[in-house]
């Protein structure tokens, strides 16, 4: 049984962080600079990629909160208590 104050080892499975890390860091930046780039192939001036980036962060961002709310009611994506740490 885990008491108050006890020290605690958790974990969670490899593929699972780097998915979600993936997910929070990754897509942002692909979208960002995506938007960016479209707007400068379609000719836009530095203002315009400007706002193309930041519509594209944005988009990101409604994704990224769409996408981990599912993530979220997976149990591959909760930390696990895996002991009790030996260590003081």
């Amino acid at each position: 049984a885990v008491s108050l104050g006890d020290r605690v080892v958790i974990g969670m499975e490899a593929d699972a962080v780097f998915n979600a890390s993936l997910l929070v860091y990754g897509l942002p930046l692909v979208v960002l600079i995506g938007a960016a780039g479209l707007a400068r192939w379609l000719g836009g001036d530095d203002t315009m990629v400007l706002l193309a980036a930041f519509a594209g962060l944005g988009v990101a961002g409604f994704l990224v909160k769409t996408l981990s709310s599912r993530l979220a009611c997976n149990p591959r994506y909760h930390p696990q208590l895996l002991g009790l740490s030996d260590s003081p």
